[in-house]
């Protein structure tokens, strides 16, 4: 069983804990106690008073997983709820720590992290020796929670325990010095500290989205720039409204403006894009497991309302030959985008540029020779990339 330990109690210079100063509209408690609950910890004793806003907010989000929270101010309170057979993980108070910088060995093991000591105290951490500074997390048995009855209640709990740990012979896990600049370790001190680290990642995710699909990374800078801000509501309406535009450009379409209808869906599918950028930059900044399944039914969506569009006027008699081509098209791009190297996927699942360029082609009257083209291109990619598996 693993308890985790968090705490409230150090403040920046205007008086505001450092563990309820917000990142992208969560504050660094609730990253902090979902951390806990990712390494296995079914309770959570969080040093701090009750009086603190936003302390039972984060205590609803924890009981709401499963596992107990306890508010404690002294430490005694702590020597009862943690006995030695058990392992304690300690998170240094304002300490924010992207999941993937922890090592596997942290989840079922463990371990100390520790970073040079150099760059670490310039960062505000605490110097562990000659070479290294604590990283703000920890994980270690519980009976050092034991040793630390007899201290006084004014004490430094969280320092106690790391120099109790570190007294135990707890390994030592060090991370590289590049996690400090790119925004994956950090300690909240004030708000532009957090401000800083928001850039940083905010930055990193956007650069992961590859311009050889020049729609989606238009969409991926458009969530950067209006990110973090539009963290929390922003996916919600332009995915609604993403939708809202693809609906309606299928209607207009199948009422017998396609060209109208295609510039609509590409708006849409511009919005559903905006919409996924910033689901992956909130996942990014909140440390969280991305979750794909939804975006796949959605891109499978996308296709099927974009071959209706596309094969529209469409009745009884001429469906066959109105939804072959543009299911042809979308088969073999789907197709393409299966075999080819991850340098390629991009360019054959943006949809918004397809939509584009088949909307101008409908303007200038060449739609059908258009998709033939292009589906005829993709056939030979795929044959080629195949070829290349072989």
């Amino acid at each position: 069983m693993r308890i985790a330990l968090i705490s409230t109690l150090h403040r920046t210079d205007d008086g505001t804990p450092l563990a309820f100063l917000q990142m992208g509209g969560r504050s660094v408690l609730r990253w902090q106690a979902d951390l806990a609950l990712e390494l296995g910890c079914t309770r959570i004793v969080c040093l701090g008073s009750q009086l603190v806003e936003g302390i039972s907010e984060v205590q609803a989000h924890v009981e709401q997983h499963g596992a107990e929270f306890h508010l404690i101010n002294q430490l005694l309170q702590l020597v009862r709820l943690v006995s030695a057979d058990q392992e304690v993980v300690i998170i240094a108070d304002g300490a924010v720590v992207d999941r993937s910088e922890i090592p596997s060995h942290l989840i079922d093991g463990r371990g100390v992290l520790a970073i040079p000591a150099e760059p670490g105290l310039a960062a505000g951490f605490e110097r562990i020796d000659a070479d290294y500074a604590w990283a703000g997390l920890l994980v270690a048995r519980g009976n050092i929670v034991e040793r630390v009855a007899d201290m006084p209640d004014d004490s430094d709990i969280i320092a106690l325990l790391l120099r109790l740990a570190l007294q135990a012979r707890t390994p030592l896990i060090s991370l590289k010095q590049d996690a400090l600049s790119d925004g994956s370790l950090l300690l909240a001190l004030d708000e532009s500290v957090v401000a800083e680290r928001e850039s940083a990642l905010l930055s990193r995710s956007a650069a992961h989205v590859s311009w050889f699909g020049p729609g989606n990374a238009i969409a991926a800078r458009v969530a950067q720039a209006i990110a973090p801000q539009a963290l929390q509501a922003g996916p919600l309406i332009a995915g609604g409204l993403g939708a809202t535009l693809l609906v309606s450009g299928v209607a207009t379409a199948f009422f017998g403006f396609q060209t109208l209808g295609l510039g609509l869906f590409g708006a849409g599918c511009i919005g559903l894009a905006v919409r996924q950028s910033l689901n992956s930059l909130k996942e990014r900044l909140y440390s969280q497991n991305p979750s794909r399944e939804l975006s796949k039914y959605i891109s499978i969506i996308i296709d099927i309302l974009l071959v209706i569009s596309l094969a529209v006027p469409l009745t009884l008699e001429t469906a066959h030959q109105g939804l072959f081509l543009p299911i042809i098209l979308i088969g073999i791009l789907r197709l393409a985008a299966g075999l080819s190297s991850d340098r390629l996927k991009p360019m054959l699942n943006d949809r918004i540029s397809l939509t584009i360029l088949l909307c101008v082609a409908a303007w200038l009257g060449v739609l059908t020779e258009t998709m033939g083209g292009l589906a005829v291109t993709g056939l030979v990619a795929s044959l080629i990339f195949q070829s290349k598996l072989r």
